[in-house]
């Protein structure tokens, strides 16, 4: 049980923030959600590390909650500071790419990263090629597969531009990563 609670103590602290950064925002009188990422605007910059951690509501928040703690769970898997690396890498490279590339106004919420996390999770066993990478991008389909399909569906009030940015930077980082040994 000890080694359990410190295998996804990592990916669970973070979710923990991310849950807990909503509940101030909800109760302290300023809206922390103007922070998000605003495209190719000076001030939007400031939102690429922040968005992971705004979210519109409760359902936005445990949409993306729960996938984040399993796929970095399933990160973690390479170890602790190997998810940090990752992790922080993932959000500055997906809120980048949504910076330049997003039509939007305003963007919250972690959906990116749930994607960058799907597609590096894959992209990483396809470079690999490592039985624990198969395992992993394995579980990844088994649970996420849908994940696919939504990146073909436009929904209003969705940021499709960040979730697709989210899908290229975990692949773009899972082949700019150095290959794990065999």
């Amino acid at each position: 049980m000890k080694k359990l609670k410190k295998f996804i103590a990592a990916p669970l602290i973070f979710v923990a923030a991310i849950i807990i950064a909503y509940f101030i925002n909800a109760i302290i009188p300023i809206d922390f959600n103007q922070y998000g990422i605003r495209p190719r605007s000076i001030e939007g910059l400031m939102g690429i590390p922040l968005v992971v951690f705004l979210h519109g509501d409760l359902s936005h928040l445990f949409n993306n909650s729960v996938p984040l703690l399993i796929l970095g769970v399933l990160l973690r898997s390479y170890g602790p500071k190997y998810f940090v690396r990752v992790t922080i890498n993932l959000i500055l490279l997906s809120g980048l790419l949504t910076w330049v590339f997003s039509p939007s106004a305003l963007l919250v919420g972690a959906s990116g990263l749930v994607f960058a996390y799907f597609s590096y999770l894959i992209t990483k066993a396809i470079r690999d090629k490592t039985v624990l990478t198969f395992l992993i991008a394995g579980a990844v389909i088994l649970t996420y597969g849908g994940l696919l399909f939504s990146l073909g569906h436009v929904q209003a009030g969705v940021s499709w531009t960040g979730h697709a940015c989210g899908f290229v930077s975990g692949i773009l980082l899972a082949f700019l990563d150095p290959k794990r040994s065999r």
